[in-house]
């Protein structure tokens, strides 16, 4: 999933009517009104809004999920890429110092010969 995908609509506040409700419908068929308890009835509306809005947070859970995996991904990658760039600093470092070492044993020996050599800067 594109980390630049928009959360569904369900994020509006605003119920689909149009969705569907099988455990509402399944129970409204059955009995054709839910009980709570004694002579109470509730119509299937209340528990079709409930199933809706069920329905609703699960799809958003699910790509939360998602997203959570993609971003644990990328930053296990970049905790990858921070160790690889790491050590390529630690080889440069050491090439560097391998170089100036020689570089000072070349520039000691010139010296040391008496050459003069003005085309070569030693400051570098």
């Amino acid at each position: 999933m594109n980390p630049d995908t928009p959360i569904p609509n369900h994020e509006r506040n605003t119920m689909n009517t149009d969705t569907p409700t099988p455990r509402t419908d399944a129970s409204v068929k059955r009995h054709n009104l839910c009980r709570l308890s004694g002579n109470d009835l509730v119509y299937a509306d209340f528990p079709r809004q409930l199933e809706r809005e069920l329905a609703a947070v699960t799809e958003q859970r699910d790509y939360m999920t998602i997203r959570l995996g993609e971003t644990q991904e990328r930053m296990i990658d970049a905790e990858r890429q921070r160790d690889r760039l790491a050590e390529a600093q630690e080889e440069l470092t050491a090439v560097t110092e391998q170089r100036d070492e020689w570089k000072a044993k070349y520039i000691q020996q010139n010296k040391d010969l008496g050459y003069n050599l003005p085309w070569i800067d030693f400051a570098r």
